[in-house]
């Protein structure tokens, strides 16, 4: 009797909405922590809308859409095709690489210009620091980047993907989760090219 190609990711999902859960509840104890305002200020000031928007609202929808997905046994593909799925999840995981340099570049640029600008005529340099906010979200993205991008050697068991299944959803946890804090650090980034 041949053995069936099915596989459930249910649980792999589930920790990774407690993965996130911790991390967002970890990031808005540090913000309070840091900025000494209150829980009420952190979450219903304005910007900080976009903040839960981007590490509260994507990730939790896209954690919920991957374990809807594949609550169920679903069909999985032979070990060659598995092998291509994982190179798409790792070759879009560089994309982020670029990202988070840009964003750092632009930081950067932002931070001179406005050095530049505040510099009093008596002094002969001055300058602008960037906001602890980009740099942890910056931070928190690179960590699960690199999570999503660490190689992880499966061995390649004739006819046998489950446990390279196995690693494409556990390799999307940490990339779907890196995608939301780098879209919190340009928000961030933002907020501090406007002033706010």
């Amino acid at each position: 009797m041949r053995k069936k190609n099915k596989l459930s990711a249910k649980w792999i999902y589930i920790v990774g909405l407690i993965i996130w859960a911790i991390t967002c509840i970890l990031l808005i104890v540090v913000s309070i922590n840091l900025t000494k305002l209150s829980l009420r200020n952190i979450l219903f000031d304005g910007v900080n809308w976009l903040y839960l928007i981007s590490f509260g609202v994507y990730p939790f929808i896209a954690l919920m859409l991957n374990l809807w997905i594949w609550w169920d046994e679903k069909q999985y593909c032979l070990y060659p095709i598995e092998v291509d799925i994982i190179k798409f999840v790792e070759r879009n995981s560089n994309y982020l690489v670029f990202a988070i340099t840009a964003i750092c570049i632009v930081a950067q640029a932002v931070a001179t210009a406005k050095s530049v600008a505040l510099k009093p005529s008596n002094v002969a340099f001055t300058t602008t620091s960037i906001p602890l906010s980009l740099i942890v979200y910056i931070g928190v993205s690179v960590t699960f980047l690199l999570l999503s991008l660490t190689l992880v050697w499966i061995p390649p068991e004739k006819n046998n993907a489950a446990w390279l299944v196995r690693l494409r959803h556990i390799k999307t946890l940490p990339y779907i989760l890196s995608i939301s804090f780098l879209l919190s650090a340009v928000v961030s980034l933002c907020q501090w090219c406007i002033g706010r």
